[in-house]
């Protein structure tokens, strides 16, 4: 049986506090009473968690956020899953071609992303919409869902679709009854991991955004532009509160090892 060493447990403690401390501090500095950045505190307080709920902006930000999230995972998925399971499973003329399009983002810095699509939505009149906001945001995660998707189809036990079919069900049945299923967890992956992006993405969202129309990661950098006081911090943990609650109820009621690598709790 393997053993972490001293070195190893010392190493992973560093790496640990190196990525919590951030979060930890901002967490803090969130409940101070100071009208400013202090820590540690005179006395606690929630006044800038009611000043975040106080702010219609903030709801309106946080809610466009999560619309778009949702719209561009949804859409990531529907969209990268018949072209990841042509690339997979078969061989055909401009395979690569097209898996390199599906990839093609990637290597693109986001701020000549950004630039190219403010000309683009504000030439075909979308710019400052939240159908621009998605187009965008779909297009910045697709490589990634497309990678998330790929390596699952490649790991498919490819003999029980084909067992199917010689038993006489037909392509589509094979496909709803049997490769959607094995396909369950590589398809809640690649959707959680858009959302996630979208949900964070501030580089692209600064280009197409507007004054009626910002994704909350915007809404925070504008708030700390213009002068940084303890309600982004408030904003900042109650962002981290609502994403530890949705993991937690996700592990709860599915089981997020089921739902990521696609095994049972048990196993």
């Amino acid at each position: 049986m393997l053993r972490n060493t001293p070195l190893a447990l010392a190493f992973h403690a560093v790496l640990v506090t190196f990525v919590m401390a951030p979060l930890v501090v901002v967490s803090l500095v969130a409940f101070t009473a100071e009208s400013y950045l202090a820590l540690p505190w005179s006395g606690l307080s929630l006044r800038w968690f009611r000043s975040v709920f106080a702010d219609r902006e903030f709801l309106a930000s946080a809610w466009i956020s999560i619309e778009v999230a949702a719209f561009t995972a949804t859409l990531g998925v529907a969209l990268a899953l018949p072209a990841v399971l042509a690339i997979g499973r078969y061989q055909f003329a401009g395979r690569d071609a097209v898996n390199a399009l599906l990839l093609a983002p990637i290597p693109v810095p986001g701020i000549v992303l950004g630039v190219t699509f403010l000309r683009f939505m504000t030439q075909i009149g979308w710019n400052g919409t939240v159908a621009a906001m998605i187009v965008c945001h779909l297009i910045v995660t697709i490589p990634f869902v497309v990678r998330i998707l790929l390596a699952a189809i490649i790991g498919l036990d490819k003999s029980l679709p084909q067992a199917a079919q010689s038993l006489g069900a037909s392509r589509l049945a094979v496909f709803r009854r049997i490769t959607l299923p094995m396909l369950a967890s590589g398809i809640s992956g690649a959707w959680i991991m858009a959302f996630l992006l979208s949900f964070d993405e501030l580089t692209v969202a600064i280009f197409v955004a507007s004054t009626s129309v910002k994704t909350l990661p915007v809404w925070l950098f504008e708030k700390i532009s213009w002068g940084l006081d303890p309600s982004a911090c408030a904003a900042s943990v109650l962002i981290i509160a609502g994403t530890f609650l949705a993991m937690l109820i996700l592990d709860r009621i599915y089981g997020l090892e089921r739902l990521l690598v696609g095994k049972s709790a048990e196993s």
